[in-house]
This record gives C-alpha cells, structure tokens and sequence, in this order.
C-alpha cells in the first residue's frame, strides 16, 4: 500500500460514494468527519516509508505511487501538513449542518482535500497548477445557495483561480529550460515573473483581492472560509516547494523585497478595511488578506526564522477562520443579519456566538495569549531589524486589527436600550450551536496558552525543504 493511496485516492472515491447520498445529511457528517480524523490520527502515528507491525501482519506504507506516467511522491515529512489539512477538515464538517452550508459541502470538500494533496505530491510539479484547478472547479457548488444562481464574487473567485494556471505552467516550462538556454537569466527573470502572477492569483495577491469580500457576504461564509484556509495553505506549501528547489528565486533581493512590500500592503489594506467594516461575513475576507500579508512577509525574510513561522502560522490562521466563520454563519440562521448596527448588545441573547468571535478575531489580530501572538511578534522583530519604514506601516495594519476588536466589544457586549433586559438574558443558540462553538473556542484558547504544542507539531515540515536556508 502507498501514502498517495491512502491520504489521496481513497478518500476522492469516498467522496464519489457519498455525493450519492449527500441528501443523508447526518449520515454523512459522521462517515467524513470521522474518516478524516482516521486519516488525520494515521498521518500522525505512522512514518511514511518504513515497515511496522500491525500484530502478525508487518505493512510498508510506500511513498509513491505512479499512474500513466507521473509520479505522488509522499514524503515521511509531509505527513504533518497532510494530518492538519484532514484534522482541520473534519472538525469543519462536523458543523456542517448547524453552518448553513449546501448538500455539496461535505462531498465535495472531501475530494477537494484530495486533489489539493495530490497538487502538492505530483511529479512533475507542473501538473499542480491543474489539480488545483480541479479543486477549484468542484468548490463551485459548495458556494451557490441551493435554488440561487451563482454569484458575482464566485464567477471572479472561478475566474482569477483559473487565470492563475496558465502562469504557473509557463513559469515551471520556463524554469525547466532556463539552465538550456543561451541567456538563462533573463529565462529566469521571466519565469518568475509569471509565477508570482500565478501565486498572485491564486492567494487573491494585491490587486487581485477584490472578489474574496464578495464571495464571503454572499450567503455562505463558512463554506467560503474552508476553502481559503485549505486551499491558500497547500498554495503557500507549493511555493516552499519553488523556493525549495530554485536557489535564483532565494538569492534573488528584487523578488523578496518585492514580495515584502506587498505583503505589508496586504497587512495594511486588510487591517485598516476591517476596522470601519459593517457585516461581520465581509471581516472574514479582510481577515484573510490580512493574514495573507503576514505569510508574503515571512517568504520575504527567507531565513530560517521567516519559514518556520510560516509553517507556525498556518494552523492558528485555519482554526481562527473556522471560529469566526462559524460564528457569523450561527448568526446568518439564527438573527438573519450580520450588520453590527442590528445586533447590539448580542451577548445577552447569543454568549457563545460572541465570545467565539471575539476570540476568532483577537487571534487574527495578533492579540498577546492567544495563538497567532508569537507569530506576528516574531515577523514584527525580524522586520524592524531590516526596515523601520515596513515596521510602522506594519503596525498601521495591526492597529486597525485591534480598533475592529475594540468595535465588536463594545457592539456585542453593550445592552441595547431599544431591547428589554429580560429579553436580553434568555440564551437562543441551540444546544448544538453552543457546543461547536466552545469546543472551538477551546481550542484557541489552548493554542494561545500553549503554543508549542502546534509548533512541535509542524517543526518536522521543514526537514523537506533542506535549501531554504
């Protein structure tokens, strides 16, 4: 048996099986969320290439896998990022009915899980770009209301994702016939060129961001936050993978300096933006290229430092987008709205909705205890070293984060005078709405308080990247 097998091909056919029943909605909430934290458990437990017991029986889990030529190359080190892409994942669907979300949600999540492993592990590295792109396509579904056609934000999600595919492909023919050529430098210049455009599209890089606040106030925030945590961490693990295997791209100070600039402009847009937001769905978007920012500047670092937290970053980042995601969706069903104007003094009536997006976006933000603090504060420390200029403008963002917490606090937590006061103590989240939402508040809670139990998790990813400093 081989990893890509297991963690790729089983679970797309699992997802064929169940789409036939996607009607069954407990059904199917049960099977894939528990066989993704069976998958998730598994990556963890077992080593990827050596032979173990299983009682009498000894089995070799196999790194690769070759089908019709190409190769899934599934390294022992990979594992980590596979197990937090399926554990994440199941959590994800095990809210799916109390989020809103359409039948295709759980179906179609799951086979997008799995191309997105497989972009990660093919061989060629050019046949990437084209099973994102099938991840893509089948998210569709999962972001139109059922009986609703489909949007404006999802046509330019399709659009830019599906733009990004051509520049990747020129970008790995280019880099791959650079060291042929009679002027390879210039090759190389212009295969980076197009692949940032590809990444640029990919991850909703300035300027091509303006769809992700659209797509996020269009009716299904929750579906739209598991698409963009699950799919910007395998695009950001692909580029390790550039960055990894093409010393140019490293030893380049035009390209990271670029890279560096936009990543503060990324900061900087979607922290001051978030600040005078109206709709709580449209913060998950500005959340987003926040957190977008501060991953081009850990790239832009390019020590050893810049990558870990960029690997450090990641499940912080996923979980509080899950949070908040979930939160503003449980308010969508149960009130109807997301305009801060309409839900004051929202504690007394939903608690867990409040705290859980308090949370979610003070984690976000970088506040001190919770998860993404030492991240934030060590990309802070190693830019003010280099560039005071970036560091305040930097800050600019950060602050603009904070003053957004300030306004959720004094929204939710503020009675309002128009509301009577016992009308304002009677709880109206279901019991299983209050439950999602302090498990997962708990869990950002226990990874700002103990934060080296993910970073001990995701240290080992590096150890495939050997090049990267």
């Amino acid at each position: 048996m081989s990893a890509p097998i297991i963690w790729i091909g089983i679970p797309f056919l699992i997802s064929i099986i169940v789409w036939f029943f996607r009607k069954n909605r407990p059904l199917i909430i049960y099977l894939i969320s528990g066989f993704c934290f069976l998958l998730a458990v598994t990556a963890l437990i077992v080593k990827f290439g050596e032979v173990f017991s299983l009682g009498p029986l000894t089995l070799e889990i196999n790194t690769t896998f070759t089908v019709f030529g190409r190769s899934f190359i599934l390294q022992d080190s990979e594992r980590f990022i596979v197990a937090l892409l399926y554990f994440s994942a199941g959590i994800w669907f095990s809210a799916a009915r109390i989020s809103g979300s359409n039948e295709f949600f759980l179906p179609h999540g799951l086979a997008v899980i799995s191309f997105l492993i497989a972009a990660l592990t093919v061989q060629p590295f050019l046949y990437a770009a084209l099973f994102v792109e099938i991840a893509v396509l089948l998210s569709i579904p999962m972001l139109i209301k059922s009986g609703e056609e489909i949007t404006d934000g999802v046509l330019r999600f399709l659009v830019f994702q599906t733009l990004a595919v051509p520049f990747i492909l020129l970008a790995g023919w280019a880099f791959e016939q650079a060291p042929f050529s009679a002027n390879s430098q210039l090759q190389f210049f212009q295969a980076s060129i197009f692949l940032g455009l590809g990444f640029a599209f990919w991850l909703s890089i300035f300027p091509f961001h303006a769809w992700v606040p659209m797509v996020a106030e269009e009716g299904q925030p929750y579906v739209f936050a598991f698409l963009i945590s699950m799919i910007s961490t395998s695009i950001l693990v692909l580029s390790m993978d550039f960055f990894n295997s093409y010393s140019w791209l490293r030893n380049e100070p035009v390209l990271l300096q670029s890279i560096q600039i936009i990543g503060t402009i990324m900061v900087v847009f979607g922290g001051v933006f978030a600040a005078f937001q109206k709709r709580l769905s449209r913060l998950i978007g500005y959340a987003y290229i926040y957190e977008i920012g501060f991953s081009l500047i850990s790239i832009g670092i390019t020590t050893e430092i810049g990558w870990e937290t960029l690997i450090y970053s990641f499940i912080p980042r996923i979980f509080s987008l899950m949070v908040l995601s979930l939160s503003v969706a449980v308010l969508n069903n149960n009130f109807k709205t997301d305009q801060l104007d309409e839900i004051r003094g929202l504690f007394y009536k939903s608690p867990f909705i409040s705290i859980a997006t308090i949370l979610a976006w003070f984690t976000i933000a970088g506040l001190p205890l919770l998860g993404s603090f030492p991240i934030k504060m060590t990309i802070l420390s190693e830019i003010s070293s280099t560039s005071i200029l970036y560091t305040i403008w930097i800050m600019i963002g950060l602050v603009g984060s904070l003053f957004m917490g300030g306004r959720l606090l004094s929204v939710l937590f503020v009675s309002s005078q128009k509301t009577d006061v016992d009308s304002q103590l009677k709880i109206q989240e279901t019991t299983a709405q209050a439950v999602f939402l302090s498990i997962e508040s708990i869990i950002l809670i226990v990874l700002g308080l103990f934060p080296s139990i993910f970073i001990s998790i995701m240290v080992d990813v590096l150890n495939a990247y050997t090049n990267l400093y």
